[in-house]
């Protein structure tokens, strides 16, 4: 029986900055699935610019919301929230859907006034279930029910769509132009940072990193963003310092069309590495805690020492600290390991020119 096409549809992306990357795969395939639908996001106001520019969302709904790594819920935003959800209910949605099948966002979609409130359901044991907090699924009307062999969270993002009748299946996307690729020297981007002490890798290992970087001849740019550009700028001091090594601080859209110059990308577990992978650029993932099984993007080459950690993946809620080896999935990944990864990953990227010889 053929699923009948929805005519207006809202999208919740209601978590953190990766998520919502990621979720662009699901918009753009419900977009070019149902070109005649009305398509309108429900997020939170910093992710504006991701869906900037999107040809398939005709509005964004923004508030502040009770989840994620970064709430940010007060009585303001709590208040902002119910204005938000008033806005929402006087659209008349037919469907409403999350990817994330937790409670609050199974509320929302409740809340919303939607007709249809579609919503991912885990099935017993699955690895998401560490990462949510299912419940209220009497609010549901049109579960999704996940096994639990599909746990990428791109995968996820697929079995969904084609669950809500999407048969044109589309990847994750950012509407930014790039910067023209020169010829020469590779250009090798670094994102250093991460918003939780569990996710860093030492800033002595970047200070060694970086200059090794330069002696293969590759040009290096460091990303952070302005709330992260002192202590950027403090660790790495002695690498800015060097020749063909820059500092590139700037707005959400500026930084993707930088990272889309890149030749690779070189990150910590963050939403850099999924924004890489939307803007066709490879990266060598740096990660910690958490299952790289379900987060790593297909164009990505994952590093991981959570094995020998006893409580791997705790996913960002250590238990370590006070060990004589705190954040151990992290510390104990070498320079030489990264070094020996990007270079496998060049190798296998068409040619460019030699660049220059130090």
């Amino acid at each position: 029986m053929a699923i009948p096409a929805p005519q207006k549809v809202l999208v919740l992306e209601a978590r953190n900055l990766g998520d919502a990357v990621v979720g662009t795969a699901l918009v753009n395939s419900l977009g070019a699935s149902f070109p005649d639908a009305e398509l309108h996001l429900w997020t939170r106001p910093t992710f504006r610019e991701l869906f900037q520019g999107n040809p398939h969302v005709d509005r964004q709904h923004h508030a502040h919301f009770p989840m994620g790594t970064i709430k940010q819920f007060g009585a303001r935003a709590c208040w902002q929230l119910v204005r938000s959800v008033l806005a929402v209910r006087r659209e008349c949605f037919d469907l409403c859907v999350n990817t994330a099948g937790d409670f609050r966002e199974n509320l929302l979609g409740r809340l919303s006034g939607s007709r249809e409130n579609a919503a991912v359901v885990w099935a017993p044991g699955h690895r998401y279930l560490r990462l949510v907090r299912p419940g209220l699924l009497g609010l549901v009307n049109r579960p999704v029910p996940v096994p639990a062999d599909v746990f990428n969270v791109y995968a996820v993002h697929d079995h969904l769509a084609r669950a809500l009748g999407c048969t044109q299946m589309r990847g994750p996307s950012l509407p930014v132009e790039p910067e023209p690729r020169i010829s020469g020297p590779r250009m090798l981007g670094v994102h250093p940072y991460a918003s939780q002490r569990s996710k860093l890798w030492p800033w002595e290992n970047w200070r060694a990193l970086i200059p090794r970087l330069r002696r293969g001849g590759h040009q290096v740019r460091i990303f952070c963003a302005p709330s992260e550009r002192a202590v950027v700028e403090q660790e790495l001091r002695p690498c800015l310092a060097e020749n063909g090594v820059a500092l590139l601080v700037g707005s959400l859209r500026e930084f993707f069309q930088r990272v889309a110059a890149m030749d690779l990308l070189i990150a910590l577990d963050s939403f850099s590495v999924h924004a890489a992978y939307a803007l066709g650029t490879p990266s060598v993932l740096l990660n910690g805690a958490n299952d790289i099984a379900v987060w790593e993007p297909p164009n990505s080459t994952a590093l991981s020492k959570g094995g020998i950690c006893p409580w791997f993946p705790c996913y960002n809620k250590p238990r370590c600290q006070q060990t004589p080896t705190p954040f151990v999935c992290m510390t104990a990944l070498g320079v030489e390991e990264v070094l020996s990864a990007v270079s496998q990953r060049l190798d296998s990227l068409p040619h460019r020119p030699a660049a220059f010889s130090n």
